[in-house]
């Protein structure tokens, strides 16, 4: 489902929010990762100097920003892996996984 602008629109099941992963290249993840970053560390020094202004764990505004940071945070790491070509559940081909289905290999 998508809006006018043609973004797509979360269904509001939690399973269902980052089901566009499996369309994302390593490149577009990449793209994206360096528009997110900025975002997350604005977001850290505003909780940080909301907590040093003494705002406490139960004021909304410390709050919201809270949820925003680990919001942000999670999308990060999701596009981090994304971007990731080899590494964690993501085998660096061997040999035999490239050259697998070839003829005369």
């Amino acid at each position: 489902m998508s809006d006018a602008s043609g973004r797509a629109e979360p269904t509001g099941a939690a399973g269902d929010l980052f089901a566009w992963e499996e369309t994302v290249t390593p490149e577009q993840a990449r793209r994206a990762l360096a528009e997110v970053g900025p975002m997350l560390a604005w977001l850290g020094r505003a909780r940080s100097k909301l907590e040093r202004d003494g705002r406490g764990p139960g004021d909304p505004l410390l709050r919201a920003a809270s949820r925003a940071f680990f919001g942000v945070q999670e999308l990060h790491v999701r596009l981090h892996y994304l971007s990731c070509t080899s590494g964690v559940a993501k085998p660096r081909p061997t040999r035999e996984m490239r050259d697998f289905g070839r003829r005369g290999a």
